[in-house]
């Protein structure tokens, strides 16, 4: 059953044109449909998979269910069928580029951009999910932009049966291999995946196409899945300056580790972006390690007072106002007239002689952790770097170190002495709070006693 280059028709009815894609899953074909006289993307299946009956059953079943789904978002599904070599799927052909080949030839894209496209592929996720379809494979290659900017994702249903055909050939060694780069951790961990796991997968895309790479790289697909669980990825803004802070909260709230820290659907999402998108503030916030300043502080209760009307807490706002003011004078007059503030090195330091240092000169920490071979707190490296002019009320970002990578076993063992002690408190408090209720019982009863 191999697939052999060169025309060939497809059902009697799909003439291929040329070879546009292939893949360990598929060869993908430009066709003409005879009978509607169209362009159409044909794929046919590999021989594995076409020599897989239980994969055929979930082929058809998934593919029926795929092809229900109408949305202008999603590849629509035209026709699949079967020819004497081939098993085959076609679908709607779109003249353009993946995301995937946009970052590769156009580097970052503008933060504008990137949440328009993002906004369009959670709009079809929310589609697909109300119809009980979950991607599971939401990719820079699965989301294609048209020569007329239009946004369109592909391989609905398809990832779901491939995911499946996988765990049970490979123990689901395939699965990861083949989405490593977007893995959620849920998925990573074979645990059981919802709506929430798409989004995950979004959020790498967004962050592929703000920065121009993913936020996790190794060398091998094993290590760069075990970094989706154990890592925290960075901000967008630390490899692109351009990506605003909203933007950032909206990436860094997709790739949450746990689902239930996300946003709760796909249209929730694409709410949060349009919100974006029309310059509106967002809702997703950044959680800093530092505490705000006191100037932050006294511009947030000025502007709170004025919604307010109420003059006192503008006046206490102008007092910290003018007292933050005079801390950064005083700070500034510590330095020369023809040498600016700059920022200290951190790197090399501990985390809590960082936040003194910061302190001094009315700057904001932002702390990431990573797992590294120098002691716990110890920082790892830090931008602005330094030496760079800085200002009061500026933020440096550090990447501190959380220790060494534990071990499988130690992970096994730390989730066990967490449920054992958790355990315990719950039935310390369980018993704690029949004692306290036989106690007032007893009190009850002495009471009107005679």
């Amino acid at each position: 059953m191999a697939i052999e280059a060169g025309p060939r028709v497809f059902g009697g009815r799909y003439e291929s044109r040329r070879r546009v894609g292939s893949g360990g899953m598929a060869e993908v074909y430009l066709a003409h449909d005879r009978l509607l006289d169209r362009e159409v993307a044909v794929k046919a299946l590999n021989d594995e998979l076409a020599r897989d009956p239980q994969f055929v059953e979930r082929f058809h079943r998934e593919a029926r269910a795929a092809a229900r789904l109408s949305h202008p978002n999603i590849v629509a599904l035209h026709d699949y069928g079967a020819t004497d070599d081939a098993y085959f799927i076609v679908m709607e052909y779109i003249d353009g580029q993946t995301v995937g080949d946009l970052v590769e030839a156009q580097g970052p894209l503008d933060p504008v951009r990137v949440a328009e496209i993002a906004s369009d592929v959670a709009s079809a996720l929310d589609r697909a999910h109300r119809a009980g379809l979950v991607h599971r494979d939401v990719s820079a290659g699965n989301v294609m932009v048209s020569a007329s900017g239009e946004t369109k994702v592909t391989d609905f249903g398809i990832a779901r049966i491939m995911d499946e055909h996988d765990q049970q050939t490979t123990v689901g060694a395939k699965a990861v291999f083949g989405t490593a780069a977007y893995i959620s951790p849920e998925q990573a961990q074979g645990q059981i995946v919802d709506a929430r796991t798409d989004l995950y997968s979004l959020g790498v895309v967004m962050f592929e196409m703000l920065t121009g790479r993913p936020p996790f790289m190794a060398e091998n697909s094993l290590a760069l899945a075990s970094q989706h669980v154990l890592n925290d990825p960075p901000r967008p803004s630390t490899l692109n300056g351009a990506v605003p802070q909203q933007l950032d909260a909206i990436v860094l709230r997709a790739l949450a580790k746990r689902p239930e820290a996300r946003f709760e659907s796909a249209a929730e999402m694409r709410e949060e972006l349009g919100r974006f998108v029309a310059g509106k503030k967002v809702r997703s916030t950044l959680v800093l390690d530092e505490p705000v300043p006191a100037l932050v502080q006294a511009r947030d209760l000025a502007a709170n007072a004025r919604r307010n009307f109420n003059p006192m807490p503008i006046a206490v706002a102008l007092l910290m106002g003018l007292l933050a003011l005079a801390g950064v004078w005083l700070v500034a007059d510590r330095v020369t007239a023809d040498e600016a503030p700059t920022t200290p090195a951190f790197e090399g330091r501990l985390l809590k002689d960082a936040r003194r240092l910061s302190r001094d000169l009315n700057v904001r920490l932002a702390v990431q952790r990573s797992f590294s071979d120098e002691p716990v707190g110890m920082v790892l490296s830090q931008r602005p770097g330094a030496g760079t002019e800085i200002r009061p009320g500026d933020t440096v970002f550090l990447e501190v170190s959380k220790g060494p990578e534990p071990s499988l076993a130690e992970r096994i063992d730390d989730g066990i002495n967490n449920a054992v002690q958790g355990a315990r408190d719950r039935i310390d408090d369980a018993v704690d709070g029949a004692r306290d209720g036989l106690s007032d019982t007893w009190d009850d009863v002495t009471s009107i006693w005679p």
